[in-house]
């Protein structure tokens, strides 16, 4: 989401008079595909008929209209409305193309086929599977499929499929090469034109290489990665690769979360910057060697191309390489750079080239931002300038602060987030990131010809590195540097509000007034509408609606919900309050309940039941061996009998079948259970999905478990058995969990069910520093409220109703 400096450097006369001819083209083209994409192909030609016929129309009339609408306008208006018909038209045909696939029949049904593809990304690494294997999402083109109906004929056919798959093998897989797989053909999960996904079986099978341009650039990868390894500092290591080529894949999630509470992960993500330093460098090079112009353009555009395929195709490295691309037009034509036109033709090119980019954030935020660097940088830098502050530090400073609060309103509206520390850090920053960049390009280039020397380089580069990691681990520590807000279009909106008021406060002395009375009324009307959502009356945003788990805000206790599938709901535990359950599962929209799950009968655990049974269709509620204390069990027999709800008792080895889910109890041992202590008489619980989120997502519930029940565990089950997605650590975090128990279940998200300001100390420093060293995201109810998971392309993604959980 960043660019470079030289984007936002015209001078103010050129912000005065904006270059905005192709604004329409652009917005008229992101509509077109968004409509196409969320809509289907009919709506979309729809529009397409109906421009065509209002541009007739226009043409038509304009003899007569000429006198009330400047005839040169009417001329520009047909010429719009044409434009967008045509582009509806192609986004229309795409999205036929998709929607008719073979393929996306096959993924009604959930189908076993078989495919050829073609690679279009790295393997990328999500949440593992339930066996422990390495689990990658890779983007592919379809070839030619062959169904299980059909084992013997092939089929051609076409399209974009995202690809589920475990094992070693598949990481070795490159971009370009064209492989056999097998696997459940299952419906897309997101509309961007994909054709369908498919969880993959067994390994993949090559069937031709990648092109030797794309080869070579796998290697550059390679080589330079092993060197930063084996150079840098594990932290360096990390972060340098995603500095230089947008690679990520190595940085922790305590490292992710960093960057994301300082609103410095556009560090990571290729953009303006990178394509001003290499296509600076190379087109000096070749100017100097050979003198011609328009020459010097082209070696600049063949070495942009190989910079593209080395950073991979992602949408910022496409958006920055189009404007690129157009300024190198733009040279070789001899017509002066335009910034603006630039962006808006990148824009228009790259959505009718990849439609997918319309929905994906990531190229959202990037052309957002350059568009606020460019129309507002200029002045805020005069305007800095003419209050004393020193040019260079103006101009920083205006592209910090333009490019955070111009993104702000994406990043709440997706994320229900806003970063308090994102200027101050970027300010921090910017002095180096340059230097850090030029010297990883120094490394890239010489990695595969001089180790050594690519060694040298990277470890002076390794200290601007380190500042950068300092700056950010120093912001995040702040207090309060990432806040949560209203997530969804109110949230966008309340966003844009807020900003276009601090910038009228700031620049109009006069409305100031008005911006205070605004916000008393605010003020007013927000204070009900909050006190209603903590009610469980109204939640504007959050939580969202396809959450998977939640951990609900119930004091000190446990009360977790889960929704593997429309209709199937498991609430394991009720906390200590019945109003406080109740209130959580109103919020959460939860009107059926397939089970309830009572892990032991400790009060914090089963005094809410009732709420629970409340106004809510209950299939049964299950309990385990063990009845301590008897007080707990009372409880429990009351609110059953009263709701007229099955009492069940379940016991180790037990499965169940949930609707696509599969229960199973790994304890307490049946045997000596009534003989163990309250805490370890708790239910352990896995409950594992065969279609959602994914094949194989499992979730571990396991209560008040102490050291003697996880001990048991380990002993009995294999490590495969417990491996879980989600976690839900025993005894709301209590220093009675052993690390190899975590180390076992190797969470990807880990909740914890505790109240705040608790006389326990719950939960315990050691549990947690053994949680950040598996690189599980911690969800507290103590600190974030309402906690739910959810999962996006292959991955989870955690949101909290008070303060940010960090998005993975």
């Amino acid at each position: 989401m960043t660019t470079s400096l030289s984007d936002a450097a015209a001078p103010p006369s050129q912000v005065r008079a904006l270059d905005v001819r192709l604004l329409p083209a652009a917005l008229l083209t992101w509509a077109s595909v968004l409509l196409a994409a969320y809509a289907g192909y009919r709506a979309v030609l729809i529009g397409a008929l109906i421009l065509s016929v209002a541009a007739l129309g226009l043409a038509v009339m304009q003899p007569r209209v000429s006198f009330t609408i400047h005839r040169s306008v009417a001329r520009v208006l047909v010429a719009v409305l044409l434009f967008g018909a045509a582009v509806c038209a192609a986004a229309g045909a795409r999205a036929y193309s998709a929607e008719m696939s073979p393929l996306r029949s096959l993924a009604v049904e959930a189908s076993q086929a078989q495919l050829e593809v073609i690679v279009r990304s790295d393997p990328r690494l999500v949440s593992p599977g339930p066996d422990g294997r390495p689990r990658f999402l890779i983007r592919a083109s379809a070839r030619a499929y062959q169904s299980a109906t059909q084992p013997d004929q092939w089929a051609q056919t076409r399209g974009v499929l995202t690809v589920f798959a475990s094992g070693h093998a598949w990481q070795e897989l490159r971009p370009g090469e064209t492989v056999v797989l097998r696997g459940q053909v299952s419906e897309p999960s997101r509309r961007d034109f994909t054709v369908a996904t498919l969880f993959a079986r067994g390994d993949p099978q090559v069937i031709a290489e990648s092109s030797a341009l794309q080869r070579s650039a796998s290697d550059v990868r390679a080589s330079f990665i092993g060197v930063v390894s084996s150079t840098l500092g594990e932290e360096q290591a990390q972060l340098l690769p995603g500095l230089v080529i947008g690679d990520r894949s190595a940085m922790s999630q305590r490292l992710r979360d960093v960057f994301i509470a300082t609103s410095l992960t556009h560090l990571t993500v290729v953009s303006g910057t990178h394509v001003t330093i290499v296509c600076g460098a190379v087109l000096l090079t070749a100017r100097y060697a050979t003198g011609s112009r328009r020459l010097s353009a082209v070696v600049t555009g063949v070495a942009l191309l190989w910079f593209v395929i080395v950073c991979r195709p992602e949408p910022s490295v496409l958006r920055a390489a189009a404007m690129g691309s157009v300024t190198l037009l733009a040279l070789i034509s001899g017509r002066r750079r335009q910034a603006l036109p630039a962006l808006h033709a990148a824009v228009i090119v790259l959505l009718l080239v990849r439609p997918q980019l319309a929905t994906d954030l990531g190229f959202a935020l990037s052309v957002t931002a350059t568009a606020g660097i460019v129309v507002l940088t200029p002045p805020l830098t005069d305007l800095l300038v003419r209050r004393r502050v020193p040019k260079l530090l103006a101009s920083v400073l205006a592209v910090s602060v333009t490019a955070h609060f111009v993104t702000a309103p994406l990043i709440a509206g997706f994320a229900g987030q806003f970063s308090v520390v994102g200027v101050l850090a970027n300010l921090l920053a910017a002095p180096v990131v340059t230097v850090s960049i030029v010297g990883g390009y120094a490394g890239l280039l010489l990695a595969p010809i001089w180790t050594g020397g690519a060694a040298a380089v990277l470890t002076v580069t390794g200290i601007p590195v380190t500042w950068l990691l300092a700056v950010a681990r120093y912001c995040a520590g702040l207090p309060h540097a990432l806040i949560t807000v209203p997530a969804g279009l109110a949230g966008a909106g309340a966003m844009v509000v807020v900003i276009v008021a601090g910038v009228l406060s700031i620049r109009f002395r006069r409305s100031r007034g008005v911006v205070l009375a605004a916000a008393a009324g605010f003020v007013a009307l927000f204070v009900p509408v909050k006190l209603l959502s903590v009610a469980g009356l109204y939640g504007p945003g959050f939580p969202p609606r396809d959450w998977i788990v939640a951990a609900c805000d119930v004091g000190q206790g446990d009360g977790f919900a889960l929704s593997l599938s429309p209709g199937t709901t498991v609430i394991v535990d009720a906390g200590p309050d019945p109003e406080a359950i109740d209130r959580c599962l109103r919020r959460l929209r939860v009107r059926e309940i397939d089970l309830v799950i009572l892990t032991h009968m400790h009060a914090d655990h089963v005094t809410g039941l009732p709420g629970v049974l409340r106004g809510r269709q209950v299939g049964a509620v299950a309990v385990g061996v063990g009845r301590d204390p008897s007080t707990g069990f009372d409880v429990v027999q009351d609110a059953v009998a009263s709701a007229g709800v099955a009492l069940v008792e379940l016991n180790e080895g037990q499965e169940l079948q949930l609707g696509d889910a599969v229960l199973r109890v790994l304890g307490p041992p049946t045997d000596r259970a009534r003989f163990l202590a309250p805490n370890d008489q708790s239910l352990v619980v896995s409950i594992t999905s065969r279609t959602h989120p994914w094949p194989g997502f499992t979730a571990l519930f396991t209560g008040d478990a102490e050291e003697e029940s996880q001990q048991w565990l380990l002993a009995e089950y294999e490590p495969s058995d417990l491996r879980a997605d989600v976690f839900t650590v025993p005894h709301h975090g209590a220093g009675t969990t052993i690390p190899r128990f975590i180390s076992t279940v190797g969470p990807s998200v880990s909740l914890i069910g505790v109240g705040a300001d608790n006389s326990y100390g719950h939960p315990h420093a050691d549990v947690l520093a053994t949680l950040q060293t598996v690189d599980s995201i911690i969800g507290r109810a103590d600190d974030h409220g309402l906690v739910a998971v959810l999962a996006r392309d292959g991955e989870l993604v955690v949101v909290g109703e008070r303060a940010s959980v960090p998005v993975s």
